[in-house]
């Protein structure tokens, strides 16, 4: 099983419906925590500054750890970059933190998808 964490320098104790209802579908294949990194994971920050992945290249990152650490930085951006592996980014746009992850939670799901052959990503 893979473990993901999902972390921001907000309060991420709400779930949305939307995040809540991405979350059961993969749950027994990917697990979500937004409240700790996973210890020896693959750390990538969601920053402006980052590359940019098709929907294809975000899965295989996802599948190529089982242990994976996604940092959201503030809207401003990370002052001070924390230690990572990739920085990737969302869009050019600026996003408000709780969008981010949900867009993120998203694309973990459709990740999922593309490595299950499901219609869900076509």
């Amino acid at each position: 099983m893979i473990q993901i964490s999902i972390l921001t320098d907000q309060d991420t104790k709400k779930i949305s419906l939307i995040e809540e209802d991405f979350l059961k579908r993969i749950k027994g294949e990917i697990s979500v925590s937004f409240k700790s990194p996973q210890k020896n994971g693959f750390t990538v920050l969601l920053d402006g500054r980052g590359k940019e992945l098709t929907s294809l290249e975000f899965s295989k990152v996802i599948f190529n750890s089982s242990r994976i650490n996604f940092l959201i930085g503030p809207p401003e951006g990370f002052k001070e970059l924390p230690p990572h592996d990739l920085m990737l980014s969302m869009s050019k746009l600026t996003f408000p933190w709780e969008l981010c992850r949900l867009i993120l939670v998203e694309q973990i799901y459709r990740a999922l998808c593309i490595k299950n052959n499901h219609p869900y990503h076509k």
